[in-house]
């Protein structure tokens, strides 16, 4: 199958506009650097641009979920950041998480929102609110720090420090409450990524400077290894059945896609550049960085068998972020930051 895309310049102002998110229905959320200190949050949707958060303070890291609401956390304080949760059809705004204490890094489906809180300087823990029902549970809160939560579905994932040396994966069934261990071996296994079937997708420190790429699978209760050379396996992405993540291969970073269905690994990128920051949808689309020199980092989409250019000015383009046939990334356009978009079409 053959594709194309239509992109849309989103924002074109004399501020910075940056850390793009895009839902399923190619609603765009963004962070709008309003005056030093004062980073608010606006919001693109059916041609029409709003702002959803734009206290005095500021209001960053947001995440967007498919059908476009939004969970961000908002700086009350310095060493007090809460989450907010904005819902799309209402345009109304809840505050999930305002302890005295920071809660971080929301992550978002359309019904759940996960974050961490910071119980002290080196426990946090991982909480778990319910959108429809105005609730919050515990998921994760031992005398460990629990962080990096994501979710899909009504799975989530986080992972467990241990020791400076030894971090496992853990992944929490919403639906029953179980709670079970992914990967804890003694080594580093690192940034866990979950579907919404239950897969999951982490980096395991084989030695250093070798890290490898496994994948347990839902269905089967096996965890198997997708990429396991000498060099460095890293970014591990997960969408439905697709798995892709960047790899070295002595030279410069390539870009790899796994098909679980299938078992086929699919090598996108082949070249004398770094290729990273892969991301993927549940289509197989992926989206990428392209380093073309030291300030021009390009931006790449891989449809069907083709790699289609988003964005290749002689600056930067960054940040490339996917969900179903939606992609958006941000542009230096030589003064500042503009946000952008492209819907994947069939031709």
């Amino acid at each position: 199958m053959v594709y194309n895309v239509n992109i849309t310049q989103i924002t074109n102002n004399s501020s910075q506009d940056y850390n793009a998110q895009v839902s399923g229905f190619g609603d765009v959320v963004w962070e709008h650097e309003y005056a030093a200190g004062d980073i608010d949050l606006n919001y693109y949707t059916f041609l029409e641009e709003r702002q959803i958060a734009f206290d005095t303070v500021n209001e960053t890291n947001p995440d967007i979920s498919n059908l476009g609401n939004t969970a961000f956390e908002l700086e009350f304080s310095p060493g007090d950041r809460d989450i907010v949760y904005y819902d799309f059809l209402s345009s109304e705004t809840t505050v999930v998480a305002d302890s005295t204490s920071n809660e971080l890094n929301p992550q978002l489906s359309d019904d759940y929102v996960v974050y961490e809180s910071e119980y002290a300087a080196n426990d946090f823990d991982v909480y778990l609110y319910d959108i429809a029902n105005d609730t919050t549970v515990e998921v994760a809160n031992s005398t460990e720090s629990e962080y990096n939560p994501q979710i899909a579905g009504n799975y989530l994932t986080y992972e467990t420090e241990l020791s400076a040396d030894d971090t496992d994966i853990y992944r929490y069934d919403i639906t029953n409450g179980q709670t079970i261990a992914i990967a804890f071996e003694t080594n580093r296994e690192t940034n866990a990524k979950v579907s919404q079937s239950g897969h999951v997708v982490y980096e395991f420190e084989y030695a250093l400077g070798d890290t490898d790429i496994n994948f347990y699978d839902e269905t089967s209760g096996q965890t198997i290894t997708l990429a396991d050379s000498t060099y460095d396996e890293l970014n591990p992405q997960i969408a439905g059945e697709y798995v892709t993540w960047e790899a070295w291969d002595g030279n410069d970073y390539e870009i790899y896609r796994y098909d679980n269905i299938t078992g086929q690994t699919t090598q996108i990128t082949d070249n004398n550049l770094n290729d990273r920051n892969a991301q993927v949808s549940e289509q197989g689309f992926v989206v990428y960085e392209q380093e073309f020199g030291s300030t021009d980092m390009d931006v790449y989409l891989y449809a069907g068998t083709e790699n289609i250019e988003l964005g290749t000015s002689t600056y930067n383009e960054l940040n490339p972020q996917i969900e179903g046939n939606y992609v958006s990334w941000e542009a230096w356009d030589g003064s500042d930051y503009e946000i952008y978009s492209a819907e994947i079409v069939d031709v």
